[in-house]
């Protein structure tokens, strides 16, 4: 092949066809590594300096001194009151001697002695209050307990303070006595009856010792309690005779054996019992009258010798 055939087959190339601005460009990163190198060149975020911890500060001869002397006193003092708390409730001059109880009208030192009487004899550091409240707490005339330990001499004091017989009712051949919140006192009839009235005309559902009395009508509870109540408020409580709720819409009540009250329905018979009062301490009635009352009418008091 001649030159002249090598010239016809070579590619004439235009330098103006080549973009040379990037090719510049891809030059460059050829010759510093591109992006790679631009990320290992930034630079590295200054890692902060931690703080020194101060050394402890050690105790000088003198406070080591003094910090010895101070244990060895704790020591000392603890010791100590072990060694008295052992001479305590080691020595039997502090055993029980004596416990008495107060504020008990129908409690006997006989039922408390039942229950606490295994305390005589026991060392006073040793007896548990809470123990002697709970073993009490289980006589159901027993509403609070107080109970006080006294070093000389060596004794127990016990306050309660009980619930207050309001009323009974007949169950079967027994009765059953309850305070003014209806909870049931005693089945046995222990306590004096012709303190208290008694109820009739319920039909009892339940009637549990230390629970709420329940009878077949859910309105009768109410109208007990009521009545109860504000006698014990107005001290006519003990006055009562009887009370009547074989008709709810007749309820009646005897009052000191010379005065029958007719109350009428079981409306505003809070207000009604309230009214009695007021009528039987009118100066205009008096003191030993005998009659009727009637209250059947809200609002008003009708005396009838």
């Amino acid at each position: 092949m001649d030159n002249k055939d090598v010239k016809s087959t070579r590619k004439v190339i235009n330098t103006q066809d080549y973009n040379w601005e990037k090719l510049e460009e891809e030059a460059e990163n050829l010759k510093y590594g591109g992006d790679v190198l631009e990320v290992f060149n930034k630079p590295k975020p200054k890692k902060k300096k931690k703080k020194a911890k101060k050394p402890k500060k050690k105790r000088t001869q003198k406070e080591q001194k003094l910090f010895e002397a101070r244990l060895r006193a704790t020591v000392m003092i603890g010791m100590a009151l072990v060694l008295v708390w052992l001479i305590l409730i080691l020595v039997p001059i502090f055993n029980v001697r004596n416990i008495s109880i107060s504020g008990n009208k129908i409690v006997t030192p006989q039922q408390v002695s039942e229950l606490v009487g295994d305390v005589k004899g026991t060392n006073l550091f040793l007896v548990s209050k809470r123990s002697i409240k709970k073993k009490l707490k289980t006589i159901d005339y027993i509403n609070e307990v107080k109970v006080d330990k006294k070093l000389i001499p060596p004794s127990i004091e016990i306050t309660v303070t009980e619930h207050i017989p309001a009323a009974y009712l007949q169950v079967g051949s027994s009765y059953v006595v309850i305070n003014s919140s209806l909870i049931v006192l005693d089945e046995n009839s222990a306590t004096d009856m012709e303190a208290i009235p008694c109820i009739t005309g319920v039909k009892i559902k339940s009637a549990t010792l230390g629970k709420p009395l329940q009878s077949e009508k859910e309105a009768i509870p109410e109208v007990i309690s009521q009545i109860l109540k504000i006698s014990e408020e107005n001290e006519i409580l003990g006055y009562i005779i009887s009370i009547d709720l074989s008709d709810l819409n007749n309820i009646t009540f005897n009052y000191d054996n010379r005065i029958t009250v007719n109350c009428g329905t079981a409306i505003d018979i809070d207000r009604k019992m309230r009214l009695f009062n007021e009528t039987i301490h009118n100066e205009n009635i008096a003191p030993d009258a005998v009659g009727t009352i009637d209250l059947s009418e809200t609002g008003k008091a009708k005396y009838t010798p």
